[in-house]
């Protein structure tokens, strides 16, 4: 018995001793592993930091500076250039570079799948209160907070304005003049907080304005807390409209030309919208070509202490009192039998209709110039009227509309049928007040609060 009782201890003992040999092999060997892992990880890091700091985004890639190109084949040909450029940088979320006088972290971003650019500018300040915000409160970890963050605390605007090609600031203006006019808008209002949304799908006029922000970040700075600036150039590209000689600043308003032309600022005033908006109480639209407010300083705080939905003010161009004709009330023209046949058959290269005013029984902002016939109300600064229709060289919006569907319409909404690809009118800021209506809000216009165009 005493020798099995010293056989069996000798058993486990060598039993014990070979697990913890065993363990302590198991352990060297993944401590190794590890380090020549965390070695290679360390390695990759390095490289792709040394990789994104030699590559730029798409928006850096050679561009035709040729702003008033539009032929095809030179888009196809630049997309098919950015696309290759601009895929090798997409390894990893942009960690921001900063504008010329450190005001804004700039973040860079393209999209392969739909040939889109957008470029987000934050300011730094902004960023390093968002950290604090979300930081976890260590002090008093006891202290009770609220679940819910309260967003527009003071009342915020986002301006947007998406401008094309052919001189879109006006004869011999650049962006850096719709920059300043904006400015004057935005300006000493401690009370209001504001972003800025821009488009342009012509890629050389993405990089200038891009190079204008950059150089002039402390101007900007003192205005806006979010500058967002986006590109799309196959919005451009739209089917064909049987018209040899385009699209230009010359023969926009032509009658054949109206729904190729409405058609594309409502892609690009929705697409603006849908990368811009966040959540900022109110939008305000802008035409790049808008160059003067009447009453500045209070030009937006009217707007708002209107508490209208969805309200323009009036447009004057020169001697032209009321410029923009797409805001009114009342009646318009219908079509024909022989051109609702048309429709019917999709024919709308040979369809000459284009929506007008029924005189009997129409109202615009002109109707009321006569300031000797009117009463004393209706020569208020806040004075305001209903309308069914608004246009869009200056348009101001509750926010949430556009978030509940009430977008630009982007084919004539009035009058289709299952067999019409589209109506006859209600396009583009015309239809958005239709839209606007079953969801329960309405459109207005302030006749005496004044924008210019530019002539």
């Amino acid at each position: 018995m005493g020798a099995t009782r010293v056989q069996h201890r000798t058993f486990i003992t060598i039993v014990v001793i070979l697990f913890i040999l065993s363990t302590i092999s198991f352990l060297n060997v993944n401590r190794n592993t590890l380090g020549s892992t965390t070695n290679t990880s360390a390695l990759q890091h390095q490289q792709h930091h040394q990789q994104l700091s030699k590559v730029k985004l798409a928006t850096s890639v050679e561009l035709n500076t040729d702003n008033t190109s539009t032929d095809k084949k030179s888009i196809a040909t630049t997309t098919a250039t950015e696309t290759a450029t601009t895929t090798t940088t997409l390894q990893s979320e942009p960690t921001g570079e900063s504008t010329k006088h450190n005001q804004f972290h700039k973040y860079s971003y393209y999209d392969p799948t739909s040939n889109t650019f957008k470029v987000v500018y934050k300011q730094q300040q902004q960023q390093q209160q968002q950290q604090q915000q979300q930081e976890p409160l260590e002090e008093n970890p006891e202290k009770t907070t609220n679940k819910y963050t309260t967003i527009n605390q003071y009342q915020s605007v986002i301006i947007l304005s998406a401008f094309g090609k052919d001189q879109p600031f006006g004869n011999n203006r650049q962006f850096s003049d719709f920059a300043k006019t904006i400015s004057t808008i935005v300006e000493n209002q401690s009370h209001l907080q504001f972003n800025l949304g821009l488009s342009t799908n012509y890629l050389a006029e993405f990089e200038s304005v891009q190079q204008y922000i950059d150089n002039h970040d402390v101007q900007f700075f003192k205005y806006y807390n979010t500058i967002t600036l986006v590109s799309a150039p196959d919005l451009e590209q739209m089917p064909s409209t049987n018209d040899d000689d385009g699209l230009s600043r010359d023969n926009r308003h032509d009658d054949r030309k109206q729904r190729f032309r409405r058609r594309l600022i409502a892609r690009c005033r929705n697409y603006l919208v849908s990368n811009a908006l966040s959540q900022e109480t109110y939008t305000l639209f802008l035409d790049s070509d808008v160059v003067e407010f009447e009453n500045a300083p209070t030009f937006v705080e009217t707007l708002v202490a209107s508490k209208k939905d969805i309200v323009v003010p009036r447009i004057r161009r020169g001697d032209n009192s009321d410029y923009d004709r797409n805001s009114w009330r009342g009646s318009r023209t219908k079509p024909t039998e022989e051109q609702l046949k048309l429709m019917d058959q999709n024919k709308w290269d040979q369809l000459d209709y284009v929506p007008r005013d029924v005189e009997s029984d129409m109202f615009h902002f002109y109707n009321l110039d006569n300031k000797d016939e009117l009463a004393l109300e209706q020569q208020q600064l806040n004075y305001v009227v209903e309308l069914d229709s608004v246009g869009g060289a200056v348009l101001f919006f509750k926010s949430y509309i556009f978030k509940q569907g009430a977008i630009f319409p982007t084919s004539y909404i009035i009058g289709t049928t299952w067999d019409r690809v589209e109506g006859y009118d209600g396009i583009e800021t015309e239809g958005i007040c239709y839209l606007a209506k079953p969801l329960g809000y309405s459109c207005w216009g302030m006749p005496n609060l004044v924008a210019h165009h530019v002539l």
